[in-house]
């Protein structure tokens, strides 16, 4: 159940939205809002768009065309374009077509860590040539560790950790988040 309402008036009010009233599932995992003020809730079974009035029920397409069975809706993010991302567990990444009121399916590189690690508070920041994630895997030798990944110019994606050797490799005991300054400059 989510409760939103408005405490500018004089009498505060809430609004709930429920499964009975077109959520597809109780328990919210994702939330943003779009540009045109529009509320989108990722759940453990699908994505709503609400406008205010009514919830809009996306369904998810895997390569091939059918359904995806079970559609945890792990994260959601608009970029600076104001593309709207999600990222469905065991599934992929998808982005949303304004023009076909649909999301489509990203064919993205080596994805896989991604859209099966990924956790529910991710951390989207944007660079000139990518996206980069900040997100935990809690399962990983009974402790949390932390990963960045990057998604450049939207078609491959790079990992970085502590644990990683190479070129993705950080060289710190701990990973705790990352920032981007007024200049752009990520840290």
């Amino acid at each position: 159940m989510f409760y939103f309402g408005s405490i500018t008036t004089k009498k505060p009010y809430f609004n709930s939205i429920t499964t009975e009233t077109g959520l597809p599932e109780s328990q919210i995992v994702s939330f943003t809002q779009d540009k045109y003020g529009y509320l989108w809730f990722g759940t453990q079974n699908g994505l709503v768009r609400y406008d205010g009035f009514q919830l809009k029920n996306y369904p998810f397409k895997d390569r091939e065309g059918n359904d995806v069975d079970v559609c945890v809706v792990n994260s959601l993010y608009e970029d600076s374009h104001g593309t709207l991302w999600a990222i469905i567990f065991d599934s992929g990444i998808y982005t949303y077509n304004i023009r076909k009121d649909a999301f489509d399916q990203m064919k993205i590189e080596n994805a896989l860590d991604v859209y099966k690690n990924l956790d529910r508070d991710a951390k989207w920041i944007e660079d000139k040539e990518r996206f980069w994630i900040v997100y935990d895997v809690p399962y990983s030798a009974s402790k949390i560790q932390k990963y960045f990944c990057t998604i450049r110019n939207k078609q491959s994606v790079e990992k970085f950790s502590a644990t990683e050797k190479g070129n993705y490799h950080i060289p710190a005991r701990k990973q705790r988040d990352l920032i981007k300054d007024k200049k752009g400059t990520i840290w």
